[in-house]
């Protein structure tokens, strides 16, 4: 990681840098100590230690007042102690002792300690989060300056009840802008971050190798992009948008210009479909065959039309598909959007018989995903061609011929949203929006694939 720009640093003097030490020494010694004592039976329920986890907490408490709040989770302890808790009556807590913080009731995972503004350890993943909401909600309603921390870990990132803290703390529009990042792959040789936006089911892609970087189908928030290059030490030398998105803003425009990149986009997605009109600003053809060189590995455009005519599902490393809207975890991309939806489904249905001419190991990376059950154990929307050969319902269709295929395209297609025609006019450059208006484009889910829904109110 780069280093922070000199006005941005903390200057920390000596005496606050030996106080910091000393509660990570503090905080590793209270685990080792309860370590020892739990294999000998002296501790009532489970203990979860975070040691190796130190540092986080003491560097977080350090910009808290006594009267601010945390909540902790089942790995606590040294959250409580950074906060000012006192490790005698902690260690009393674990022992079930009357002199614990909660009288020995509470115990390791749920133990509390008020009087520092510790409202309590919660076992359950992301229980904390909604707790430390009202807190701050608390805060609001009483006009005062204090703040709560929750913390959590990654596994917090799958569960509702922290979605909906978030949707409640910041209303949808932070919803909308929140963004997740996953480790597809990470080699010395190649890597790929997949960034999702779950309030629109919207996946983004960063690749990276030998200290270049790709990224394809941005969002609006460039930051997101930038702030994770300048992590890594990367430069971004390629910005890519498989299609015309009709379901949310692209950035790609805004990301190549701010890091000095081309923009790259198939030319038959740079023309609104409704009335032919031309974007506004300057592109590199993408075709079927550009290829990229980034760092050791190629990055290969294959032209799969169907969703859109000029879609491009780059295969990177000849092991992952960046499909685009082409093909889904669980579904096929809806070819409608250009009002030529009958036209279209040959076009559609040859291209996925493309895709499923690639190696069985293929992993499939989507750019939608309809529900988070879609994801893998690790958050991740990926998937093998083997897999989705008996999981995905419009890829089992494909045997049946163009007339089964169409029938089912037909009886799938969702209710064509209004805000897309705008969005398109938007991506075109065709249409100018202010940051509220491009927030109420966006609301909602994308709706780019088919409905399975749809199928059975037809039938």
């Amino acid at each position: 990681m780069s280093a922070p720009a000199e006005d941005s640093c903390m200057h920390l003097d000596p005496d606050q840098l030996r106080l910091m030490l000393r509660q990570m020494y503090e905080i590793r010694a209270f685990e080792e100590a309860a370590g020892k004592l739990y294999k000998r039976g002296m501790l009532k329920g489970g203990v979860h230690a975070c040691i190796g986890q130190e540092a986080i907490p003491v560097g977080v408490s350090l910009h808290l007042r006594l009267d601010d709040y945390i909540t902790s989770t089942h790995r606590g302890h040294g959250h409580h102690i950074a906060k000012g808790a006192d490790v005698k009556r902690l260690m009393a807590e674990l022992m079930g002792k009357e002199t614990g913080y909660c009288k020995g009731r509470g115990g390791s995972m749920h133990v509390a300690a008020c009087e520092v503004g510790s409202l309590g350890a919660f076992p359950i993943v992301a229980a904390g989060v909604p707790s430390a909401l009202g807190a701050a909600l608390s805060f609001q309603m009483r006009g005062t300056d204090q703040v709560v921390v929750a913390y959590f870990g990654d596994g917090a990132l799958g569960q509702g009840t922290i979605y909906e803290a978030f949707n409640l703390a910041g209303g949808m529009a932070a919803w909308g802008d929140h963004y997740e990042v996953r480790v597809v792959e990470e080699t010395p040789r190649l890597t790929i971050l997949q960034i999702s936006r779950p309030a629109r089911g919207c996946l983004s892609y960063l690749l990276a190798s030998g200290g270049d970087a790709m990224v394809v189908d941005p969002a609006r928030h460039i930051e997101i992009y930038t702030r994770i290059a300048a992590e890594r030490e990367l430069r971004i030398t390629g910005v890519l948008d498989t299609h015309l998105q009709a379901d949310h803003l692209s950035g790609g425009v805004a990301l190549a210009k701010a890091v000095g990149a081309d923009y790259w986009l198939h030319p038959y997605d740079s023309i609104y479909p409704d009335d032919l009109l031309p974007a506004t600003f300057s592109f590199r053809y993408l075709e079927d065959g550009t290829t990229f060189k980034l760092g050791k590995v190629s990055v290969r455009a294959l032209h799969l039309p169907g969703h859109t005519l000029g879609m491009i599902n780059p295969l990177v490393d000849d092991r992952f598909l960046l499909s685009g809207d082409t093909l889904f975890i669980d579904s096929i991309g809806r070819p409608d959007l250009g009002g030529k939806a009958k036209a279209w489904i040959p076009l559609l249905l040859n291209s996925l018989k493309q895709v499923l001419e690639l190696p069985d190991r293929t992993i499939v990376l989507p750019a939608h995903f309809s529900h988070m059950h879609e994801a893998d154990e690790q958050g991740c929307y990926r998937a093998p061609i083997s897999a989705l050969r008996s999981r995905n319902e419009g890829l089992r269709m494909l045997s049946q011929g163009l007339a089964a295929f169409s029938a089912y395209i037909e009886a799938s297609l969702p209710e064509h949203p209004q805000s897309y025609d705008d969005i398109r006019r938007v991506n075109t450059g065709l249409l100018q929006v202010d940051e509220a208006k491009a927030s109420e484009l966006e609301l909602g889910r994308n709706r780019c694939a088919l409905s399975q829904r749809e199928a059975e109110k037809q039938a």
